[in-house]
């Protein structure tokens, strides 16, 4: 029992770093490596093994593998800190693990690294099953509480292409409609043509091209009454303060949850209404 959108986003971020591994670094392609998904079922008395604290009477695991390069033990100690990555600049946050971390913990799972140099990686997930499982249940389509969904137009500017897709679908889910840059002056361009239509921008601090601190500061000479929710994994106290008193209407934490993003717009278009 778990939100569906977070575990395609923990299962994307592992898919893309197990793709990555088997790509040639000196060519940028693909080499003959395998990438493979799993799922078992596993008892608790071979999860207290593994893991002393773990409840749950059952767990499903989902491991992704592949047949690449591998980590040494250094590498593997330090791969779910936030912003720490062995991709090259500009190729990587390093939030992805630290994203797949946060969701695992959230939901009462545990995950686990098995890695060699040469022999590849396993990325295994380790999720309870719950009790209400044992009652079938009638399908829902997955949506949003009626109270976080909405009819405006949205600005999503997001650098990291897995989490632009994922923060895309749920908006839209949720009755948005999405526009999208990638980065800091596409966001301007994009801004700057559909302004009266725009009711909200949502934006990564931490872009490309033009930081996202500066986008609100070009948005503002646009719009002087743009409404503006800033993203970041790490927000120094002061620049937080000046963006406020700028005219910033929200934050949001990095790693974050879809559900949260979008209590968060509702809050800020609310307000203005």
């Amino acid at each position: 029992m778990m939100d569906p959108t977070q575990l395609h986003q923990a299962l994307l971020n592992l898919c893309v770093n197990a793709r990555d591994a088997i790509t040639d670094s000196s060519t940028g392609n693909l080499g003959r490596g395998e990438m493979r998904i799993q799922t078992t079922v596993i008892r608790s008395f071979e999860m207290r093994k593994k893991f002393s604290e773990a409840s749950a009477a059952e767990y499903v695991c989902i491991a992704v593998s592949d047949s690449g390069k591998g980590m040494d033990e250094e590498t593997k100690q330090k791969i779910f800190e936030p912003f720490f990555t062995t991709k090259e600049r500009g190729k990587g946050t390093g939030l992805g693990l630290s994203v797949v971390y946060g969701i695992i913990k959230d939901h009462r799972g545990h995950i686990e690294v098995e890695t060699e140099i040469g022999l590849g990686t396993t990325f295994r997930l380790y999720l309870p099953v719950t009790e209400a499982l044992a009652t079938p249940a009638v399908p829902q389509e997955e949506s949003a509480p009626d109270d976080l969904r909405g009819k405006e137009t949205i600005l999503l500017v997001e650098d990291e292409q897995n989490l632009l897709g994922l923060m895309k679908t749920a908006l839209e889910r949720a009755g948005y409609t999405v526009l999208t840059a990638a980065d800091g002056l596409s966001a301007i361009k994009m801004f700057s043509l559909n302004k009266d239509k725009i009711a909200l921008v949502l934006t990564d601090l931490g872009l490309p091209k033009l930081d996202g601190a500066a986008v609100f500061t070009s948005m503002k000479d646009i719009d002087p009454n743009v409404k503006i929710i800033l993203a970041s994994g790490y927000l120094d106290p002061n620049l937080k303060s000046n963006l406020l008193r700028s005219g910033a209407k929200e934050f949001i934490q990095k790693p974050y949850s879809p559900n949260l993003v979008l209590r968060k717009i509702r809050e800020v278009l609310d307000a203005a209404s």
